[in-house]
């Protein structure tokens, strides 16, 4: 279901690139310029799977878009294991320690659309949405 953050800015938060454990936060970014299209995950939920893939083609088609696969769970071997099984090269690849509250993951894919002005378009907590058509 739509989240009430929806209009809102975007809540940073420290992202762990899962290949070499650099970090960044989520303002760098969305200060590149480029919509932004996260994708919350976990390793071990099957719906999981398919959104990632979803993602990475998505991430090949569209270069005018930061995609942003982020494993929650902190275990940067398992999310690595998982972004090499699925042949992520284009979306990044990250993990998060903690997800701001306010984004109010209950359940996982959880996908977010950032605009390019650091505004939320999408809140989302179903892999079904089709998150592409407000980017």
């Amino acid at each position: 279901r739509k989240m009430s953050i929806v209009g809102q800015d975007f809540l940073d938060m420290k992202l762990t690139n899962v290949n070499d454990n650099s970090t960044r936060q989520l303002a760098d970014i969305v200060a590149e310029g480029k919509p932004v299209v996260i994708d919350f995950y976990t390793t071990w939920w099957g719906a999981c799977n398919g959104a990632a893939d979803t993602m990475e083609r998505n991430a090949t088609e569209r270069k005018d878009v930061n995609f942003l696969l982020i494993h929650i769970e902190n275990k940067a071997a398992q999310a690595k294991q998982f972004c090499d099984r699925h042949n992520i090269t284009n979306a990044q690849r990250l993990q998060c320690g903690e997800v701001p509250a306010e984004y109010g993951i209950r359940y996982i894919p959880h996908h977010v659309v950032i605009g390019k002005d650091g505004k939320i378009l999408l809140n989302y907590d179903k892999p079904t949405r089709d998150y592409m058509s407000v980017v």
